[in-house]
């Protein structure tokens, strides 16, 4: 194996494995909503709603490529093995990359930098912005200032391309409800605000009691919502509010309505 060549790949499996657990902890940290188990009525589980979408998203990006990386190498994994043994796996059998071809080995090589370079930028952010999601055009990890978000448009620091945070939001509410993220009102709201959306867990509740949006299940007492529904009650008031600056006055039983929604 020529140990010079992989050796920042190495490096950078090294630093997946260590920091996939802290990331793990912090995408499910303590909240948890009640699930049907198997289809059946009487048996429960118990599956974690994430309280942090930067981690949740790149915890589950680790966990593919560590998959896949060990397919490709014929390494035999188990459905109990955890993704850091995975990758210790793959550390371990290294050598067995000589066996693919030089361009695969290298795309895999830059795609550990890119994981490693996620990981450190979220768990050593920079001071006093926000994590809104990933750059479109190159997948880095978008952050905000209080100036970027009230101006709603942040750049790349990579590409240099610049956005429209609603519309990163609404890519990162897609992967969301693709992995059918779910949770109570208290629960969706702690998720949201670290993105800088701010959707209080009173204006949840209130939503539903206009029927604006409809639980899933219940987290004991406590009514459980899908994200993307609660999303889409959220971008449909921004929409009135922006017709409101634009002059363009609905009717008053519809401007009633739509204050009531928002309390």
């Amino acid at each position: 194996m020529d140990v010079e060549r992989f050796k920042g790949l190495k490096h950078d499996l090294h630093a997946l494995k260590v920091s996939w657990p802290v990331l793990d902890l912090l995408a499910n940290r303590q909240a948890t909503i009640g699930m049907p188990a198997g289809g059946g009525h009487c048996t429960r589980s118990i599956e974690a709603s994430p309280l942090n979408m930067g981690a949740f998203q790149l915890a589950h990006d680790i966990t593919l490529f560590a998959g896949t990386l060990a397919r490709l190498m014929g390494l035999h994994t188990h459905h109990g093995m955890g993704t850091p043994g995975v990758l210790q796996g793959v550390i371990i059998n290294l050598n067995r990359l000589d066996r693919l071809p030089e361009p695969t080995t290298d795309g895999f090589a830059v795609e550990a930098r890119g994981l490693a370079e996620r990981a450190s930028y979220l768990l050593e952010p920079p001071e006093d912005t926000k994590m809104i999601g990933w750059c479109p055009a190159c997948s880095h990890e978008l952050r905000a200032d209080s100036q970027e978000l009230a101006g709603g448009y942040v750049e790349c620091p990579k590409c240099h391309t610049t956005h429209r945070i609603k519309d990163i939001h609404q890519l990162d509410m897609l992967r969301l409800r693709l992995s059918g993220v779910k949770g109570t009102p208290a629960q969706l709201s702690r998720l949201l605000e670290p993105w800088g959306i701010v959707i209080k867990a009173a204006t949840i509740r209130q939503w539903a009691k206009r029927s604006i949006i409809q639980p899933v299940g219940t987290d004991g007492t406590a009514p459980v919502f899908l994200i993307w529904d609660v999303w889409q009650a959220h971008t449909r008031l921004a929409g009135y509010d922006r017709a409101r600056r634009n002059g363009m006055k609905p009717s008053p039983k519809r401007r009633k309505a739509i204050e009531r929604d928002r309390t």
